[in-house]
């Protein structure tokens, strides 16, 4: 999730549901603050995401119509998380 920035856009852009995944509680808990005005559009899930196929079936959902993956570290994870790297 980031800064939730793609996801931001995603959502004021189209009228999709998005499944948000990150591992860093921090990100989850910022993109659920930038993302709010989106209520239930937006789901958050606490996960890595080679848990896609996972969280998806937990879900119950079948089918996606994309998948964004922002794969880099942000500056907040090394700032604040540095026991990780």
């Amino acid at each position: 999730m980031g800064g939730a920035g793609h996801s931001y856009a995603i959502l004021k852009e189209t009228n999709a549901v998005l499944v948000g995944i990150d591992c860093d509680d921090q990100a989850l808990q910022f993109a659920e603050s930038r993302l709010a005005e989106f209520g239930s559009r937006k789901i958050l899930i606490k996960a890595n995401f080679a848990d896609l196929s996972k969280v998806l079936e937990k879900l119950n959902i079948e089918k996606v119509d994309g998948v964004l993956l922002d794969l880099g570290v942000s500056s907040p994870s090394i700032e604040y998380s540095p026991k990780r790297f």
